[in-house]
């Protein structure tokens, strides 16, 4: 009875010794692990010029082109009749 009661602490012991050398183990290899490498930065606008401040003026030329283009259209009109 003793025996097999030394046989179990003594088997307790050596599993206690193997988790722990486990636990180490895997702790050790965070240690060398790679770190993770940083967030890459955001890609740097396109070229070109700004469209927001002519486009009160770009309306303004548009609705006078319009006119133009319908007034030809008119005067063609006439003429060829």
């Amino acid at each position: 009875m003793k025996f097999l009661l030394k046989l179990i602490l003594s088997m307790k012991a050596i599993v206690d010794k193997l988790l722990f050398f486990v636990f180490f183990l895997f702790g050790a290899l965070n240690v060398f692990a790679q770190p993770v490498p940083p967030v890459p930065l955001p890609p740097p606008p396109p070229p070109g010029l700004p469209i927001n401040e002519p486009v009160f003026y770009l309306l303004i030329i548009a609705v006078f082109f319009g006119i133009y283009i319908i007034y030809s259209r008119k005067m063609q009109n006439k003429t060829s009749i």
